[in-house]
């Protein structure tokens, strides 16, 4: 028998789609029947892990959804959320305050709202939302003007924290951003909760943004801070390698750092 090059194509496609869906299935499986993995640093609070062992979440066993085995290591999700927010508009504007931290250092303070007024008739118990955004990011940044917006239609009030020398803040002392200092968060929540003591303050941090926060969170006690939301923090930023890294990611990071390099060189 004489096999076309049209069945031959068609009996690959089948070997193939079959390997696929078989590696797609073990992937899924795999991670379907595995229980959360849980890490606890050299200092281990008695508390913590006393509340850490009464988590009946912990113990279950993790079935995420089926997508998850097509995407294991979240490229695709990156990309996809970076398409589909630009196919969306969110128009947000911002007030910016400019704070001195105490080694002489300039962070901002972008007060977000819906509209292009100056804000009037505060509640001063509205819940805030204190943002960080990741490396090199500011206010403009795709993923934080899209959380903000939504949590301004929650009722929430939004400050994005602007890292020093990052969205237009300049560098006032030649010391630049570092995941490794929690001194610009904790002056930042200390001012405001100070100056809405009724407020509930809750963090969200992206990238770097998250790994600040978790740095605040696990560093300082009877912090004014009643909920944070870290969204993929680089937890180990010692033991990671930039191989570790997918190259694309690693080259876009690097354009990144060699603009905040160049624009605050002066300093």
């Amino acid at each position: 028998m004489i096999r076309s090059s049209s069945d031959t194509l068609v009996a690959l496609s089948y070997f193939g789609g079959t390997i696929f869906a078989r590696a797609v299935y073990l992937q899924f499986y795999r991670i379907a029947t595995s229980t959360p993995t849980v890490v606890l640093g050299t200092y281990r609070n008695p508390a913590v892990v006393d509340a850490i062992a009464n988590l009946e979440t912990l113990a279950d066993t993790h079935v995420p959804s089926f997508l998850a085995a097509l995407d294991f290591h979240g490229q695709l999700q990156t990309i996809f959320a970076t398409v589909f927010r630009s196919a969306f508009s969110a128009d947000i504007y911002h007030r910016r305050e400019l704070i001195t931290v105490p080694d002489g250092a300039t962070i901002g303070l972008d007060w977000v709202d819906l509209h292009n007024t100056e804000v009037t008739g505060v509640d001063e118990s509205a819940p805030i939302v204190i943002m960080c955004h990741g490396l090199c990011g500011s206010s403009d940044s795709d993923y934080i003007i899209h959380t903000a917006h939504q949590l301004l239609l929650q009722n929430y009030r939004v400050v994005v924290m602007i890292a020093r020398g990052c969205g237009g803040v300049e560098l006032s002392t030649p010391v630049g951003f570092s995941g490794a200092r929690t001194i610009d968060l904790e002056f930042a929540v200390n001012t405001i909760k100070h100056r809405y003591p009724s407020a509930k303050l809750f963090a969200l941090g992206y990238s770097l943004g998250a790994g600040i926060i978790l740095n605040y969170l696990g560093r300082h006690e009877d912090i004014p801070v009643t909920a944070a939301l870290c969204v993929c923090p680089p937890w180990d930023m010692i033991k990671a390698s930039p191989t570790s890294v997918f190259p694309l990611w690693s080259f876009l990071l690097t354009i990144e750092l060699k603009s905040y390099f160049w624009v605050n060189r002066h300093v």
